[in-house]
């Protein structure tokens, strides 16, 4: 009797006090074996949840590239002994160091906002590091392996938390560091410094990630890359490259593709010189010139601001045997998933560029010339400019005004709204869905979304034609409402209710992708596979829908517009691009030709877009 009074006690205690409900403990400070070493991590929470997530930051996947590594593949990290404090971050890779400066010296309301470590002293070329978010050390759970963006010239894994979507789905996630802008990419164009740096360091990841995620509790037979803008010009060319393919099972492409007009350096030998100049290492043989980038001050490279096509991806002979659009049409992708898309009008984020009117004839001094030119220049970091000409710009808009307005008579709404469209399709919409197309051709299971959904915590006012921009989808596979901070001390965002039920939808379908290959689950709108006859996709807002792609008239007209462009490269000499030039004055100030494009880039995409 004595023992059931206790038992009926202990059940009344239970059952009115919650507090008295025993739990597991949650170690502050998990520890886990690599095979470089054992490291110690930490634990977060998202907001108003008690279930843990085990962090480990900076844990290095190659040695420094320094010195003699240089502008060399990356090497595979040492190992240690002890433990490896991974509770903080360590390093984010060297940037463009105007850039930086630019950024971390805005209004601090804006400030808040940039998601990237705003600690200046953390930039280093030791940067070879990746984060680790796990909700289960010991499971075997998807891995989504996370490419930043930035252009190939910014950004840093650290600004990725992956704390909700491990709090909301069974994943494990991991965000990578890599070389970025000259240190990432620049090439002299032959086995001497043959470029793709960057991509070196994301292939160095999987390969760490494939071999130590299993102490994690991650699946290496499971593991999704995903990335967004650059980001996913990353991951459209790991489907490609003989080296990387067989890495990984699965692939996310957020907003962009490889096979873009102007991502491929076509001409590296002719921009490795003028950038060299500029640098102050130009010497009288190709080896004496390496040998002074390799020892000369980090400050020297990175105060050389983005030269843009100077540090695109090559074809090296390794990563690309040949270029990535052939590749494409060789691939077998009958072993892969993949699942792609885009924000309704990516375009936005050209919007209100400085137009350099002294480009516009004398006869198209107005608004709709202007219009023309805003689109020349919105498109310039995506199109070569035999493409973006004049002539060919007004052939685009009169296809895409049609009856609704002429030259003379569009209003400024209008051809606002128009720009944002044609810069949204050349540059975002029909290389990502070409892609998936070529993909689905090819054998594959593929997946298409477009993302319709501003935020209600944008800083600043949109239009009303605007849905949805560049980066926003991100903000809600990341959960980033249900943090308290984005990254540092950087402000937290607000979802709504109703964005609140979009994030777990989202990061859902993203977590069941990884897991299976197929996005739908229980309590999910149906999402159907993409198809090239019935070209279904899923429209991603707050009452999320499908809807068939009305795309079709476009994008033959993009395609036909690109092969003329194509065929007429063919009949001329290659390009003779000219080389990058400094102005007079501040070592510090940009080339001249890009200054327009870098300001904008630096401050309107990381700033206003991302707030």
């Amino acid at each position: 009797m004595e023992q059931l009074k206790r038992f009926l006690f202990i059940v009344i205690c239970i059952a009115l006090c919650p507090s008295f409900i025993i739990t597991e403990d949650v170690d502050p400070n998990p520890e886990v074996d690599t095979k470089n070493g054992r490291v110690r991590g930490t634990v977060h929470y998202t907001i108003n949840s008690t279930k843990p997530v085990y962090t480990f930051y900076s844990i290095p996947y190659a040695q420094a590239p320094t010195g003699a590594g240089r502008f060399g593949k990356p090497t595979p990290a040492q190992s240690w002994t002890g433990i490896r404090n991974a509770t903080e971050i360590a390093h984010a890779c060297v940037e463009n160091g105007p850039v930086v400066r630019m950024m971390l010296n805005t209004p601090l309301a804006l400030h808040n906002r940039i998601p990237m470590p705003q600690r200046f002293d953390i930039y280093s070329e030791d940067c070879l590091e990746l984060d680790v978010y796990t909700p289960n050390t010991t499971g075997k759970l998807p891995v989504l392996f996370w490419i930043h963006g930035g252009g190939f010239y910014l950004g840093t894994g650290h600004a990725y938390n992956g704390t909700a979507l491990c709090t909301f789905t069974d994943l494990v996630v991991v965000s990578i560091n890599y070389r970025t802008g000259h240190l990432g990419f620049l090439s002299s164009g032959d086995e001497h410094m043959p470029g793709n740096m960057g991509f070196f360091d994301q292939v160095m990841a999987l390969k760490w990630v494939k071999n130590n995620i299993q102490a994690f509790g991650g699946d290496p037979d499971r593991i999704t890359v995903a990335g967004e803008s650059a980001g996913s010009w990353s991951v459209s060319s790991l489907l490609v490259s003989p080296i990387s393919k067989d890495l990984f099972k699965r692939a996310i492409l957020q907003s962009g593709s490889i096979n873009t007009d102007k991502l491929i350096n076509e001409n590296p030998r002719k921009k490795f010189d003028g950038i060299v100049k500029l640098i102050g290492c130009a010497n009288e043989t190709l080896e004496d010139t390496i040998q002074c980038l390799r020892t000369i001050s980090i400050d020297e490279i990175s105060k050389v601001g983005p030269q843009f096509e100077s540090d695109w991806p090559t074809i090296d002979g390794e990563i690309f045997p040949e270029h990535p659009r052939d590749l494409y049409l060789k691939t077998d992708f009958s072993d892969k998933d993949v699942l792609a898309g885009v924000t309704e009008d990516e375009g936005f984020m050209f919007l209100g560029m400085p137009v350099e009117t002294g480009r516009i004839p004398e006869n198209m001094n107005n608004s709709y010339g202007r219009f023309i030119l805003e689109i020349i220049q919105g498109l310039t970091s995506y199109m070569r400019e035999d493409a973006i000409t004049i002539e060919n710009i007004e052939k685009i808009a009169t296809e895409y005004l049609e009856n609704n307005a002429s030259a003379d008579t569009a209003s400024e709404e209008l051809l606002k709204e128009t720009s944002v469209d044609i810069i949204s399709d050349l540059a975002m919409f029909f290389p990502t869905l070409n892609t998936t197309r070529t993909i689905k051709g090819m054998g594959g299971n593929t997946y298409f979304y477009v993302f319709s959904h501003s935020p209600s915590f944008a800083a600043l006012p949109r239009p009303a034609y605007v849905d949805s921009t560049h980066f926003d989808d991100v903000f809600f596979m990341f959960g980033v409402g249900f943090l308290d901070k984005w990254i540092d001390e950087g402000k937290g965002y607000v979802f709504s209710d109703a964005e609140q039920e979009l994030s777990k939808q989202m990061m859902q379908y993203w977590a069941n992708f990884a897991a299976t290959g197929n996005p739908n689950g229980d309590g999910l709108h149906n999402w159907p596979e993409y198809d090239v006859d019935n070209q279904k996709y899923a429209v991603i807002k707050p009452n999320i829908s499908s809807s068939q792609i009305d795309f079709q008239k476009k994008f033959n007209y993009w395609k036909e517009f690109m092969a003329n462009i194509e065929a007429k490269r063919m009949k001329v000499e290659p390009e003779t691009t000219p080389e990058p030039t400094q102005p007079t004055g501040s070592s510090n100030q940009l080339s001249w030709r890009y200054t327009n494009i870098f300001i904008y880039m630096a401050v309107h995409i990381f700033v206003v877009l991302m707030s």
